[in-house]
């Protein structure tokens, strides 16, 4: 059988791990079909990375010389969306209203400063509604909120342990009453 050696690889090999091309003397390739295919790889990727950096110049070329038409748009986009926006949000609170309230509650804590505001989660807040039978902890009646018991006002944290389910009237009585 013929060999032939690459000239690439310098490895001498059977006649067929060359690609045909009738224009070459012997009717083959000059490479082989494995330096072939990693000079193809290597071409590609390369030409890719300086699409993508001339893509890049190009658009940051754009962005500069178009900033106020842009900002136009942007503005534009965002008022013609905002209905929608608004429908999806309220949508969502509506589906999720645990999670609503229990993200409305962490954010209040943080605001405040309150200590374990990064810590409580929907399932811990649950938990303590589960463990107080979903009664309210001063009175015993059918919980409706979930109540600090040292207030935030007061220095209290956010942690599952400050926190218990209460009904409308006993949470309006005590307000931020710390002791009580």
């Amino acid at each position: 059988m013929d060999t032939k050696c690459c000239p690439k690889c310098g490895i001498v090999q059977s006649l067929l791990s060359f690609s045909k091309k009738k224009s070459n003397k012997d009717g083959l390739q000059v490479h082989c079909k494995s330096c072939v295919r990693q000079y193809n790889i290597d071409y590609w990727q390369n030409k890719q990375r300086h699409q993508k950096e001339r893509n890049r110049e190009k658009q940051s070329a754009w962005v500069k010389q178009n900033r106020e038409h842009r900002k136009q748009y942007q503005k534009a986009y965002y008022e013609k969306t905002a209905a929608k926006r608004r429908a999806a949000s309220r949508e969502w609170a509506r589906k999720n209203r645990a999670l609503c309230r229990a993200y409305c509650r962490k954010r209040t804590a943080k605001i405040k400063g309150a200590s374990g505001w990064q810590y409580t989660t929907a399932q811990h807040i649950e938990q303590r509604w589960i463990f107080y039978g979903g009664k309210c902890w001063i009175c015993g009646c059918v919980a409706s909120a979930i109540d600090h018991v040292k207030p935030l006002d007061k220095g209290g944290s956010h942690f599952p342990a400050n926190l218990r389910p209460v009904c409308k009237p006993c949470n309006s009585k005590k307000g931020t009453k710390w002791p009580l």
